[in-house]
């Protein structure tokens, strides 16, 4: 979190905007961050042992590089095209 010199955040929930929830300094107010949707962190979690379980696979040059660009983006933030091809190597190997 970027922010003050300040140590204790609160979490503020906003269900009219995109975010979960947004982290403001507890003694100042100033603004520390989004909070991400709970659905988006556990999506990113099994996108993240997707990728771990790919790579102990014998894949081919361009889904390793796929992978590798992957993990290079942050495991947040998938096009739906990015996440169709990940699901679709996964399961050509679970």
């Amino acid at each position: 979190m970027n922010g003050c010199e300040h140590t204790e955040v609160k979490l503020i929930l906003t269900p009219e905007l995109t975010h979960y929830g947004k982290h403001l300094c507890a003694s100042c107010g100033k603004f520390m961050g989004w909070v991400p949707k709970p659905e988006t962190i556990e999506k990113a979690k099994e996108n993240a042992s997707k990728i771990e379980f790919l790579k102990t696979k014998p894949l081919g040059d361009w889904e390793k590089g796929f992978l590798l660009s992957l993990e290079k983006q942050g495991v947040r933030h998938f096009s739906p095209k990015q996440q169709a091809k990940l699901d679709e190597i996964q399961k050509r190997y679970a």
